[in-house]
């Protein structure tokens, strides 16, 4: 494939294709950034990781690099996000800190990162199948896929960056453009640690077509930076622990290489896994919406072959569904794999000089991959998914959630603040922000009895349920740590800490609590 080839052919027509294939991109985008903001104003983010990230990224853009306070309740030591993933693209995104420093700036980079990534497989999908109408139609597939749509729409996390950035490396590097496809290979490694290895089988990919010089440093890159991330990096930040991620593989060994050598010798055990009703179902859930084509370019495919790897052996069940970011490399390159076969069968066709019938060819397999598309989700969410019932309601500000906004005025700008899960992203802008039932030494504790009390089950009390343990956490608060009530509306609590140890009056404690227990259903 020459630059020559992709970059001039047809250019007489390719303005039209081209600016369909952004203007799409931008209305995904806007779409999918929009949403995805209107689900963080009524609350329905997260502390893990929306919080988090941008609450690394504020302290980044502030000049203490990586530092965060989101880990100390787990683990003490952990005070540098690179300890726990080595995702350095958080450094440039900083920078556009300094338009606008809150949590949206993440969602909306990440919403334009991600639909951006309709244009590259337009271009390639062009040069492939030879016509833009069933190319534009193929690309689309990846944002219409449910398992990007739920990346974009759950939290921020870098890695939903990388699908749309190796989409874009792929295209560089295709048309011989090696200083912008270098620079999208490092922007896609930098995401997280693991794509290291990603990078390892995409220069095995280039090997394989014969660009040897291309493929060899890519190689080289991924295998030294693996090395640098697993045993230098997350080590020296994260001291006796090194990948907290590890842990979802430590039943197959006690180290990366003792993982690999049973792995190597006992075969079967990922025949195994691959044989569960899970994984099938997943599988399934990654290349139904590409109808299936995904399947006939397995040497595009074997680029994410150590993400669907490490996903299907992973003790943590949420890698094997599509409902969180963990697909979203497999699923970039999976529509990578269904142009290029949609390509293939075109090419077969033409060269047997029935033009037409390639048209015809190409434009069938586009349009039955689409549906296959929208008629899974329809079967599986009652529409596309972003816009199903299950949706609908998250993006919906409730006059409860509006009723926080007092208590959120109420807090000093850097003030440290212990918060509930889904209340944490909106008090990230801080030097020191806890997940509550973690306090330390946070002045300010914001609660929400109507909200999902998350992680409060991972910190328990003997005996007591999450919902019993959250009651005692907020009375130790105000009994014994000389907390006060400084406000609450419907559920929304302010606690503050008593300068002068006078302490909460008993009567209002347990008045209080029993408020609370009832809004957690504990009583009649």
């Amino acid at each position: 494939m020459s630059a020559q080839t992709l970059s001039d052919r047809n250019a007489g027509r390719r303005d039209t294709g081209l600016m369909a294939a952004w203007l799409i991109a931008l209305i995904s985008g806007g779409l999918f950034g929009t949403l995805a903001v209107l689900q963080h104003l009524a609350y329905n983010t997260h502390a893990f990781d929306l919080g988090l990230q941008h609450h690394v990224v504020w302290n980044t853009y502030k000049g203490e690099w990586f530092r965060y306070t989101y880990m100390v309740g787990f683990n003490p030591l952990l005070t540098n996000h690179l300890g726990d993933h080595v995702q350095l693209i958080l450094l440039p995104i900083s920078w556009l800190y300094f338009i606008y420093d809150g949590p949206e700036t993440l969602l909306v980079i990440q919403a334009v990162v991600v639909a951006s990534g309709i244009v590259p497989l337009f271009l390639l999908g062009r040069h492939w199948v030879g016509y833009d109408g069933p190319a534009l139609l193929l690309a689309c597939l990846y944002a219409l896929h449910p398992g990007i749509q739920a990346a974009v729409l759950f939290d921020f996390h870098p890695i939903t960056l990388a699908g749309a950035l190796l989409l874009w490396a792929y295209y560089f590097f295709a048309t011989q453009r090696n200083i912008s496809g270098w620079l999208a290979t490092l922007l896609f490694i930098s995401c997280k640690e693991n794509l290291a290895l990603t990078v390892v089988l995409f220069g095995v990919h280039w090997l394989l077509r014969r660009r040897q010089r291309l493929g060899l440093g890519l190689v080289v890159l991924g295998t030294v930076w693996f090395g640098l991330c697993f045993f230098v990096i997350l080590p020296h930040f994260n001291p006796g622990v090194g990948s907290n991620a590890f842990s979802r593989y430590r039943y197959l060994g006690d180290s990366w290489a003792s993982v690999l050598t049973r792995l190597v010798r006992e075969p079967q055990l990922l025949w195994q896994r691959l044989r569960d009703p899970v994984s099938v179902a997943y599988l399934k859930s990654l290349w139904m919406p590409f109808g299936l084509l995904s399947l006939l370019s397995p040497l595009t495919l074997a680029i994410s072959a150590s993400e669907l790897g490490l996903n299907l052996l992973s003790s943590f069940d949420a890698q094997r569904t599509i409902d969180y970011q963990y697909g979203v490399v497999i699923i970039a390159v999976s529509a990578l794999a269904a142009v290029r076969s949609v390509g293939w069968f075109s090419g077969l066709i033409r060269t047997n000089g029935k033009r037409q019938l390639a048209v015809a060819g190409a434009c069938v397999a586009a349009a039955c991959a689409v549906m296959a598309s929208i008629g899974s989700q329809v079967a599986a969410y009652g529409g596309l998914r972003m816009l199903s019932p299950s949706y609908l309601d998250r993006f919906v500000r409730t006059p409860h959630d509006a009723l926080g906004l007092r208590l959120l005025t109420l807090i000093p700008e850097r003030a440290p603040v212990s918060a509930q899960s889904d209340l944490a992203p909106h008090v990230s802008s801080r030097s020191k922000v806890y997940v509550f039932p973690t306090v330390a030494d946070a002045e300010y504790v914001l609660l929400d009895a109507k909200s999902t009390i998350f992680p409060v089950h991972l910190f328990p009390i003997d005996g007591l349920s999450p919902e019993e343990a959250y009651l005692e956490y907020i009375r130790r608060l105000l009994i014994e740590d000389s907390y006060i009530l400084a406000d609450e509306v419907d559920g929304w609590m302010l606690l503050v800490k008593d300068r002068q140890q006078t302490g909460a009056d008993q009567a209002e404690v347990a008045r209080l609590l029993s408020g609370v227990a009832k809004q957690l259903g504990m009583t009649d």
